[in-house]
């Protein structure tokens, strides 16, 4: 488990890589773009990487990201836990034109604009641990992390 709330002053952490123009992605859920249909979630994905939040006891979410190419689109994804905890469910997060970027490009940005959706209409907070780095390092997440949610400069 890599913690990603660790600060250090010396530690420097480069942005995220740039954002192609156009990036037009559609994230949230529910949303799509049209004729996107996977009924039975994606066939090949790339895990990207796994993270935790942790707010109690017994109170956390553990969410898996993976990158899938579809004809048109790269798809975002996670598994859903069904009734008993467990990583059952595809469920489709974000989606962007192939044509409009790299494997890598898609898979920051995606990522993060999953987060930003998160963070602004469901109140989510930083996460608190990269459980499992996959094609995405744990610096990746953390490029990410504060991107989504930036370091609080003290007034002073």
């Amino acid at each position: 488990m890599v913690n990603t709330n660790t600060q250090s002053e010396t530690q420097t952490v480069a942005a995220l890589a740039k954002r192609p123009n156009p990036f037009d992605a559609i994230v949230g859920y529910e949303e799509k773009p049209p004729g996107a249909a996977y009924p039975q979630g994606p066939r090949r994905v790339l895990h990207l990487g796994t993270i935790e939040w942790s707010w109690g006891f017994m109170h956390e979410r553990v969410s898996p990201y993976y990158l899938h190419r579809a004809r048109r689109h790269w798809v975002l994804w996670t598994k859903e836990p069904d009734e008993w905890e467990r990583l059952r469910w595809w469920n489709p997060l974000g989606y962007v034109p192939l044509v409009q970027g790299t494997l890598e490009e898609a898979a920051i940005h995606l990522v993060a604009d999953s987060l930003r959706f998160e963070k602004d209409h469901r109140k989510l907070d930083r996460f608190d641990a990269v459980t499992s780095a996959g094609h995405l390092s744990a610096n990746d997440w953390d490029r990410i992390g504060r991107a989504v949610w930036p370091p609080e400069i003290p007034d002073g």
